[in-house]
């Protein structure tokens, strides 16, 4: 409801956030054209159907057994239960266009995200507009829509909301701004995707440490950690439902590896064969080293053009990104070597991103990220150069409008 808020608020005076929604009009009615007249639910890949009855949706959310595919040992997130109740109301309870509608629109909402975040971030009108649609339209979210991939497209509309979250968290002039925040950004860590946390956290630590460098205040850092500490702990709270069977299998498997995992296991032990496994794909497979290479140049470019980058805080924000960046490569390459077999021991919860397309999202986010903060600083360096000139009290607004870009 905040989002919708905020949107109507700017909406009227943004030309290009006017521009932005009729191209995703004319792009997304084309491109959905024949979808929307479909009679029953779209069944792809990891796109699940909405459950018919209310009864079924919420037997979901309270028991231990979730009944998709072949069923699961786990409760559905209370995210989802909420997602297809709300969806359900807009569609006067017909669930085949609720599902379709909800697929449909992730693509979409993703660019829309992203432009409130860049609003907030940037000043580039030209920067807003351009990362917003590349965010939304890109080498990963293409596929993932046509291979059915919902959990991380839903992840990629939210990242924008959190991101923009943390920010408002950090900047905040009180304290009621700021604990509404911090539940906006627990809820989207905590209600859509049990592995949220884990992908949005090399974001939300670049964000926070670009802030607290820029202020060179320990005081602030250690404050503003314990909310987002506080907002971690809320969402982790939203997502045991979803954790109590991983966490009763891992306690069985502490107590008895051979006997736990005997049945599927390889030398019995079935988290070892997953690793060994994980090594074989990204070691062996040309896709996974070409495109390592392509990243690695790709940041190369992002480093050189960092040496460019005039406004202090700017800079950080750019540096912190390319470091995040950095961290994430660093995990592709230790995957393409064998220490990733003890790597991987030590640190068993990164078997979650044992699929190169989870590396791939990561990756364009933050490189999308420091694109806009590089073509805001293009844009500035040509068309704000009067900004020297401007009253005291223009200035003041614009740095509090603005706070990443003071003057």
């Amino acid at each position: 409801m905040l989002i919708l808020v905020k949107l109507k608020r700017i909406i009227g005076k943004d030309i290009y956030l006017t521009l932005l929604l009729i191209l995703l009009a004319l792009i997304y009615g084309f491109a959905y054209r024949k979808a929307l007249l479909i009679q029953s639910m779209l069944s792809i890949g990891d796109l699940m159907p909405f459950f018919i009855t209310y009864h079924d949706l919420l037997t979901s959310l309270l028991s231990a057994w979730t009944p998709y595919g072949l069923g699961a040992f786990s409760a559905d997130l209370p995210g989802i239960f909420v997602l297809q109740t709300v969806m359900r109301i807009l569609t006067l309870d017909n669930v085949v266009p609720a599902q379709i509608i909800y697929y449909l629109s992730l693509m979409p909402i993703s660019s829309l995200m992203m432009y409130i975040f860049l609003n907030h971030f940037i000043r580039s009108d030209l920067a807003k507009f351009t990362i917003s649609l590349a965010y939304g339209l890109n080498s990963v979210t293409i596929p993932q829509f046509m291979e059915g991939g919902a959990p991380l497209l839903t992840y990629h509309a939210t990242l924008p909301i959190m991101l923009l979250s943390l920010f408002n968290i950090l900047n905040g002039n009180t304290w009621e701004k700021k604990l509404r925040y911090m539940i906006i950004l627990s809820i989207a860590l905590g209600w859509f995707n049990s592995q949220t946390i884990f992908f949005a956290f090399p974001f939300l630590f670049a964000v926070y440490l670009a802030e607290s460098v820029s202020r060179r205040n320990i005081g602030y850092a250690v404050k503003f950690l314990g909310l987002i500490v506080c907002s971690i702990g809320i969402s982790l709270l939203l997502l045991l439902p979803a954790y109590i069977s991983p966490i009763s299998w891992t306690l069985k498997y502490i107590a008895s590896p051979q006997g736990t995992f005997g049945t599927y296991a390889v030398s019995g032990n079935f988290t070892g064969y997953i690793q060994q496994q994980i090594v074989d794909f990204f070691s062996t497979n040309p896709y996974s080293t070409d495109n390592f290479l392509r990243f690695t140049y790709a940041l190369g470019v992002f480093a050189f053009i960092s040496l460019f980058i005039k406004r202090r805080k700017k800079a950080i924000y750019f540096q912190s990104f390319i470091f995040a960046a950095a961290l994430i490569m660093l995990f592709w390459r230790l995957s393409m070597s064998q220490l990733a077999i003890s790597f991987y021991q030590a640190f068993p919860f990164l078997i979650l991103f044992k699929d190169l397309v989870k590396i791939h999202y990561m990756l364009i986010e933050v490189l999308l990220l420091m694109a806009a903060i590089a073509l805001d600083e293009f844009h500035e360096r040509l068309y704000f150069r009067k900004s020297l000139n401007i009253s005291y009290s223009k200035r003041k607004s614009l740095n509090a409008t603005y706070p990443m870009a003071k003057f």
